[in-house]
């Protein structure tokens, strides 16, 4: 009997990474396989039995490193040794948790999302999809694009292995509609220089809250409510500015201007006429130059009183004594800032 020696085939050779992140898969291959030759695989240096047959073998959901043995074998002879391929797991971080205060917006605003106890050594990614999608942002916050519809973002954090969370988490922005621009029942509000003007909401509607401003965008709070009235009196030209806010505290788009001018009232009038008469003599007082489109109101004080008589000549009846009146001149929305004040003096006959 002849006995013929056969080479054993040669140990193979595998090709690829064998690092992963818990619970990936990871694809074997005998880096350039030989015609003839069967490979097997094993999880033992020697004996056991086999995993799969084939230049490539697939480990799925590693969850604990561990080590794949393959051989090679020319139908008669098996390589000497298998070849012992280790594969390394790397831990993944946890699902992300992120604050819970912010997963609301406005229609036509941004939400900002923050992760909550960010750890420093991870990278936090966020996404538009629960698996694959774009890439948004990365950081432990991230603003939303514009929103004008509920909306889901997905965030997961990726360790120094570059392995990231097993899922992402999902986090829903709900969005509230913004109320509509208020509308204001004068658009422009006239006063008299000096006075304080108020300017209001037409039809303030339950559930809304109204603000005032002096910028249309920003500025200064002036007032909260339907109803605004200057805190100081208008002595020149303003422009105030009003938004509604809702109960999801989502204000309207725009604010509604309302113009405010202080408008000087005319001249103090100059009285002209008899001021010294005698007891029954008749009486005639007059503005001197009147005004067209002036109205001239005659009073008994300098401030308030009783209202004597309109008209541009005032002829008292009756004096039996010294007297006063007042006469202030009005333009139809403004009166003089003062009243021009005549005394009339009386004197008594003289018995002869």
């Amino acid at each position: 009997m002849i006995f013929i020696a056969t080479a054993a085939p040669a140990q193979p050779v595998i090709a690829g990474g064998t690092t992963v992140c818990n619970g990936d898969t990871l694809r074997l291959s005998v880096q350039t396989p030989t015609a003839g030759i069967t490979y097997t695989w094993y999880s033992t240096a020697t004996g056991g039995t086999p995993l799969a047959t084939g230049t490539s073998y697939t480990v799925n959901a590693i969850s604990a490193s561990t080590t794949v043995y393959v051989e090679s074998s020319n139908g008669t002879c098996a390589s000497a040794i298998r070849t012992a391929v280790t594969i390394t797991v790397n831990p993944v971080p946890g699902a992300v948790t992120v604050d819970a205060t912010a997963k609301s917006a406005c229609a036509g605003g941004t939400a900002t999302l923050n992760v909550t106890n960010p750890h420093a050594t991870l990278i936090y990614r966020w996404y538009n999809a629960a698996t694959g999608g774009s890439l948004l942002g990365t950081g432990t916050s991230f603003v939303t694009p514009i929103l004008t519809a509920n909306a889901s973002f997905y965030v997961e954090a990726v360790n120094t292995s570059n392995c990231a969370s097993n899922d992402r988490t999902q986090v829903t922005v709900t969005v509230s509609p913004a109320p509509a621009t208020p509308t204001v029942t004068a658009g422009t509000v006239t006063v008299c220089t000096g006075n304080r003007p108020a300017a209001s909401v037409n039809n303030p509607q339950a559930g809304l809250t109204y603000r005032w401003y002096d910028a249309p965008s920003g500025g200064m709070l002036l007032f909260t409510g339907a109803t605004y009235t200057s805190a100081t009196p208008l002595t020149t030209r303003d422009t105030i500015y009003v938004e509604a806010v809702n109960n999801s505290s989502c204000a309207s788009g725009s604010r509604a201007q309302v113009i405010l001018i202080a408008s000087a009232g005319p001249a103090v009038p100059v009285i002209v006429g008899n001021t010294n008469v005698c007891a029954g003599a008749p009486i005639s007082l007059s503005v001197q130059s009147p005004q067209a489109g002036i109205t001239y109101r005659w009073y008994d004080a300098a401030n308030g009183g009783s209202l004597l008589f309109t008209g541009s000549t005032y002829a008292p009846t009756g004096l039996t004594a010294t007297t006063s009146f007042y006469v202030e001149s009005d333009n139809g929305t403004c009166a003089s800032a003062t009243r021009a004040a005549v005394t009339v003096t009386i004197s008594p006959v003289r018995q002869r």
